[in-house]
């Protein structure tokens, strides 16, 4: 019995082992799967952020960066993928830098390219250069033949309250930020504007001086000859001009230095040297042209062509060099009175000189050579002790009322001045078959 007791309490004690031993295992298992679980979650969950990071990133949006928050590998990959977006937004922002300067440039070539008149083509370049750097004003100074200094020549963007006008701001080689930069060829950038001991005032309101927060000035130069000043004022948002500023300036200001280089050639090529008129050569190219239009639009060009009445006796009398200021002042008074920009004035030769009218029949043309004769003969000519005073004789013709074409126009205007001296000169005569018979 002792036996058979004994054999039962340990199949009992084995079959209870066993069931502790089962559910040991069930819970280690359980355990098991539980911490799998959770682990893989945790590895997971890091990938799914870099996913995530990736297909933000992917958008263009380059401020989206992971957290990390362990110090384990995935932090350590987090980290990767933080800096590697760190120096994809770098590149990024210099590509697009530099991308923004090769459009800013190919604009400003495109201008140089289709734009003709000198003026227009540097106002527009400071417009591109004012609103490709953020700035309130753009202004070009030239280096003046005459003295060793700067003047205004051509400004973009609103002027403060109390500034001058174009071509009242001198600054001499040396003086001020602009005058530094005409010394040395070097750029300068001062973004303590007025308060930096570089700037100069320009005699104007102390509210002018003071609405100028900062400043890049750069160097227009031909030929490593610095011919004038380029001039930004007050980058928006308050934010300092940069080195990248700097560079792209400079580009634009060469632009600008070989257009105005080129039209002083030009003017240099068509204008004569005393009187600032334009050649006979330049004079009989216009002609023409101006025929051509005339013809094909259907209207009138007029020409007149007068000379200085004795000429030869003036100079005899006061001298060549007297005779030189009688021409250059004849010159100037023949500007102020014609129509700027449509008009040619020309030197003819000698004491000879001619406009070309377009548009013009010959009551018209009689009318400008009446005030021309006016302006002059009541001109007081410096020069000697006392003021000097001359006439002059001036002849009309129209095409096509008087002639077909460029050589007939001269000739016919020419009979009619010397009409105009057969009469005893200081007058004015419009061509007719007449004059021709008496000529």
């Amino acid at each position: 019995v002792m036996l058979r007791y004994s054999f039962e309490r340990l199949h009992q004690a084995q079959s209870t082992s066993r069931q502790q031993i089962v559910m040991i295992g069930l819970v280690s298992l359980l355990a098991g799967l539980g911490l799998s679980f959770l682990l893989a979650k945790y590895i997971t969950s890091g990938i799914e952020q870099l996913v995530k990071g990736t297909q933000i990133v992917a958008t263009g949006d380059f401020s989206y960066r992971l957290a990390m928050t362990s110090r384990d590998e995935i932090a350590m990959l987090a980290q990767r993928f933080n800096d590697m977006i760190d120096a994809v937004d770098t590149n990024r922002k210099v590509l697009d830098r530099k991308i923004f300067e090769i459009e800013t440039l190919f604009k400003a070539s495109q201008t140089a390219n289709f734009q003709t008149d000198t003026e227009k083509l540097v106002k527009q370049l400071l417009e591109l250069a004012a609103k490709a750097l953020r700035a309130e004003r753009a202004s070009m100074m030239v280096h003046t033949e005459s003295g060793d200094e700067l003047v205004t020549k051509i400004v973009y963007g609103a002027a403060p309250d109390g500034a001058g006008p174009i071509g009242t701001t001198r600054i001499k080689t040396g003086e001020g930020v602009a005058g530094t930069v005409l010394k040395t060829g070097q750029s300068m950038i001062v973004n303590d504007g007025y308060n930096d001991p570089l700037f100069k005032s320009f005699d104007c309101s102390t509210h002018v001086e003071e609405s100028i927060r900062n400043l890049i000035s750069v160097p227009m130069k031909v030929r490593d000859r610095v011919t004038g000043v380029i001039n930004l004022v007050n980058k928006a948002a308050n934010e300092p001009f940069s080195g990248d500023d700097q560079h792209l300036l400079e580009a634009l200001a060469q632009q600008a230095a070989m257009a105005v280089e080129h039209a002083r050639l030009y003017e240099l090529a068509i204008t004569d040297g005393l009187t600032k008129l334009y050649i006979h050569r330049y004079f009989q190219g216009r002609l023409e042209e101006e025929i051509l239009r005339a013809r094909r639009y259907h209207t009138t060009v007029s020409l007149v062509l007068f000379d200085i009445d004795h000429f030869k006796k003036f100079n005899d009398t006061y001298g060549h060099q007297q005779g030189d200021i009688v021409l250059v002042e004849t010159a100037k008074i023949l500007k102020q009175t014609v129509r700027d920009t449509i008009d040619i004035p020309a030197r003819y030769g000698g004491e000879e000189f001619v406009i070309i009218l377009p548009e013009t029949d010959s009551a018209g043309a009689l009318l400008v050579a009446e005030r021309l004769r006016h302006n002059i003969e009541t001109y007081e000519y410096p020069g000697q002790s006392i003021p000097l005073h001359v006439t002059i004789s001036l002849g009309v013709a129209t095409f096509p009322d008087h002639a077909s074409n460029r050589a007939t126009l001269i000739k016919k205007s020419d009979i009619a001045l010397y009409a105009c001296k057969k009469a005893g000169r200081n007058c004015s005569t419009i061509y007719s078959d007449s004059l021709a018979e008496l000529s």
